[in-house]
C-alpha cells in the first residue's frame, strides 16, 4: 500500500465492489481505508461518459488524497463504501 510508504494514493471501485474492497482493507489490516466508490458497471460506458464520471468524482478524489486515510471517509457518489454515508 503505498499510503504506509507515506505516498498518497486512493482506491476507486464500483459499487458491485464495495464489499470486497472492504474485505480486502481488513486482509491488508487497514480496515478503516477509505476509497471512493462509483456506479457499476464501466464495462459498457463509452469513452466520454468515463471521462464524465471521472469529472464527477475528481473534488472527491483530491479531497480524500489531500485529507489521506488518517480520517475515516464521509463520501462517494455511489451507494454505500467505507467513503460513503454508510461507513462513515
Amino acid at each position: 500500500m503505498l499510503e504506509k510508504e507515506s505516498i498518497p494514493a486512493i482506491a476507486i471501485v464500483t459499487d458491485a465492489f464495495e464489499n470486497t474492497a472492504r474485505e480486502m482493507a481488513q486482509l491488508w489490516g487497514v480496515p478503516d481505508f477509505q476509497f471512493v466508490s462509483m456506479p457499476h458497471p464501466l464495462a459498457n460506458m463509452t469513452s466520454d461518459a468515463i471521462e464524465r464520471a471521472s469529472a464527477r468524482l475528481m473534488d472527491k478524489v483530491i479531497a480524500l488524497l489531500l485529507r489521506g486515510q488518517s480520517t475515516p471517509g464521509s463520501w462517494s457518489p455511489g451507494k454505500g463504501g467505507p467513503a460513503s454515508g454508510n461507513r462513515s
